[in-house]
């Protein structure tokens, strides 16, 4: 599997010990009355090609976005819960930031925040973007470097 993958379901691994909300790298958005967490990734770019000689293989430096995705259900102290979720999030993403050995960094980037409304339901929907550093060589993206 690509390591793409390999990074969000390190991250899932990473934050599902965490009792105050469901996580899953599921895109589809899931309706519970419980706050959930969505591990995604997006844009991936390449952070610099080395290739030491012409019999070596290419190695390349990924840059990719990892996105967490927050939602909290109702109204009243919503966005507050949501804040509450992210410190969680990020003080387990910053106790691991290696995601165990998978990649070189995970950096903090920013957050997003807004309040929804779904189909009649209010929700706070936070987002947090990390950008994931990791090696390949050209000719396995399944493996980390």
């Amino acid at each position: 599997m690509h390591v793409r993958r390999q990074v969000r379901d390190a991250v899932v691994a990473l934050l599902d010990p965490i009792p105050d909300f469901d996580v899953t790298a599921n895109r589809l958005m899931f309706k519970s009355e419980r706050p959930g967490v969505v591990v995604r990734t997006g844009s991936e770019r390449e952070g610099g090609a080395e290739r030491d000689s012409p019999t070596i293989q290419r190695r390349y430096d990924r840059l990719l976005a990892l996105v967490i995705g927050i939602v909290v259900p109702g109204e009243e102290g919503s966005e507050d819960k949501a804040d509450e979720l992210a410190v969680l999030v990020e003080k387990a993403i910053a106790a691991d930031p290696e995601l165990g050995g998978l990649v070189i960094d995970v950096a903090y980037v920013g957050t997003d925040t807004s309040l929804e409304d779904i189909d009649g339901h209010p929700l706070a929907d936070l987002t947090i973007e990390y950008s994931v550093w990791y090696r390949t060589t050209a000719s396995d993206p399944e493996t980390a470097i």
